[in-house]
């Protein structure tokens, strides 16, 4: 896994994840070979499966946290070397590629949430599903469709009262 420059990492098997211009601006995540955007739903799915005989919600969770603390509006290669270490120590190895491409795919999706005009909650909105999936228990679709018509407010206000 490769930051090939500040908009694409790049993986040896031909994976990519980039950011391309969007209808609003150049920060829309894009996965390939799928050619398409990724969504809530895919990834939050997908980390609810992944790994599920071995390692546990928490420790996912985790993960994601240690992702979170060091994202900010900029990609940094620095972070993609973490995605990495975390994945080659937490997942056995059939599972390292799918790991580091879901772990790089929220990354770059709390990326793009920083950079949203006019954001209040940036990547927080990204880490109240993925608590809610991991840590509540609660569906995918429903982590997916929470927020949707809440005001900022009330969506920082689930945020602190989950302690984050």
């Amino acid at each position: 896994m490769n930051l090939t420059n500040e908009n694409t990492i790049l993986w040896e098997s031909g994976e990519r994840i980039e950011f391309k211009r969007g209808q609003f601006d150049a920060w829309q995540v894009w996965i390939h070979p799928d050619n398409r955007p990724p969504r809530d739903v895919d990834y939050f799915s997908e980390i609810l499966s992944l790994a599920s005989s071995y390692l546990s919600n928490s420790d996912k969770y985790n993960i994601f946290v240690e992702v979170y603390e060091k994202t900010n509006s900029k990609p940094d290669i620095s972070v993609i070397a973490l995605i990495k270490e975390l994945c080659g120590k937490k997942f056995k190895l059939e599972e390292r590629l799918k790991a580091e491409i879901l772990y790089a795919t929220l990354y770059f999706t709390m990326i793009a949430e920083e950079n949203r005009k006019f954001t209040k909650l940036g990547k927080l909105i990204k880490r109240l599903g993925v608590h809610q999936i991991l840590i509540e228990n609660q569906s995918v679709s429903y982590a997916a469709n929470f927020s949707k018509g809440m005001r900022w407010t009330e969506i920082r206000d689930e945020c602190k009262a989950r302690g984050f």
